[in-house]
């Protein structure tokens, strides 16, 4: 039996966090995720090569970082509302990290950055940001509590 108006989308995820889960997981997990990125630079400073290249992984970390952090901060303030918030928070974002992602490109081919090099970095951040909201996700759902789907109202329509 579904009330009235109720549908999945508007639905409460079910779940309770606690004010501190927030405060104790996100600084965390962005922590993470700048060690990974500080770990990422100090390897490129130690192979050798031209500064143009330096430059590239450094721009490709920043954005890897950037495109993370946003999941992170998005997911992590929605992850005990309905789908509509959780879902505008991460996937929501999606335009403005494209539009982020092809002026990084365009602007990296103007001014002679070796893409290759760029594209590399900011996978590879990706990849150790995908692990770091993992990490994240499973704190984050091991502090939570489950409350279950509101009942239906008395008298109510049903289907």
């Amino acid at each position: 039996m579904t009330p009235a108006g109720f549908t999945l989308s508007s639905a409460p995820s079910g779940l309770e966090l606690p004010a501190s889960a927030r405060r104790e997981v996100l600084p965390r997990a962005l922590g993470f995720l700048l060690l990974a990125a500080g770990l990422g630079l100090v390897a490129t400073a130690l192979v050798p090569g031209d500064a143009t290249r330096t430059l590239s992984v450094g721009i490709g970390v920043g954005v890897g970082v950037a495109f993370t952090a946003s999941w992170l901060i998005g997911a992590a303030l929605s992850f005990d509302r309905d789908w509509n918030r959780f879902g505008l928070a991460t996937f929501g974002l999606w335009p403005l990290r494209a539009l982020v992602a092809v002026v990084v490109v365009l602007v990296g081919t103007s001014a002679g950055l070796d893409l290759a090099a760029l594209v590399l970095a900011w996978l590879v951040t990706q990849v150790a940001g995908f692990a770091i909201e993992t990490w994240a996700f499973m704190r984050l759902a091991a502090i939570s509590r489950y409350v279950g789907p509101p009942d239906p109202p008395a008298g109510g329509a049903s289907s």
